[in-house]
């Protein structure tokens, strides 16, 4: 009465699916605006920067590599086969432990370790990178590596490669795992749980 009109200013967010930047919101008339905050400029139409870091991670690793002589460790602190197995870039995951032995040596070795001490394998037996497993195996990779706790995921540590299969139900990323070490079948996490 007598006041001015205050439009409904509820905001309906949506953000990426990887990197959950925000990407679209709805005004207060219900139509769509783009919002403009410090990851939309890492965005295309149809990319993020996950993406667009993974499509471009070989290429960066050889430059790195070319001009440097010491290991490259990239980005975010994470080894470069470990970041591309994470972010489920399973192709260049492949195409960077084809490069050979030197390189993935200097890129921290088919056994580094990211966040909470994941490694390549951990992250591909989650996804059910079968060709992944299989090469990462072929060059050495240990299906019993463990995990460090995950304190803000509630994950506890302890984990192999098998237990990311089977919490995942990738049967055929399980089967792999086993048959390169059985062993990892009987193999606690740190709350005394098996794969």
């Amino acid at each position: 009465p007598g006041g001015t009109h205050m439009p409904n200013t509820h905001v309906a967010i949506r953000r990426c699916g990887h990197c959950a930047s925000k990407l679209i919101a709805d005004d207060y008339h219900g139509r769509p605006v783009a919002v403009m905050d410090r990851a939309l400029a890492r965005h295309s139409s149809t990319t993020c920067h996950m993406e667009i870091t993974a499509a471009d991670a070989i290429r960066e690793v050889e430059q790195c590599l070319a001009h440097d002589s010491a290991d490259v460790i990239w980005p975010s602190g994470e080894p470069p086969l470990v970041f591309l197995t994470r972010v489920g870039n399973a192709a260049k995951a492949l195409e960077l432990l084809r490069r050979g032995p030197e390189t993935v040596g200097r890129c921290g070795g088919v056994n580094a370790r990211g966040h909470g001490a994941c490694t390549a394998l951990h992250h591909a037996a989650a996804c059910n990178a079968t060709e992944l497993i299989g090469e990462l195996l072929s060059q050495g990779a240990t299906p019993s590596c463990q995990t460090q706790d995950e304190l803000h995921g509630g994950i506890p540590g302890g984990r192999v490669p098998l237990h990311a299969a089977a919490a995942a139900c990738n049967v055929e990323a399980a089967t792999m795992l086993l048959t390169a070490a059985p062993e990892a079948a009987q193999t606690s996490d740190w709350e005394g749980k098996v794969p």
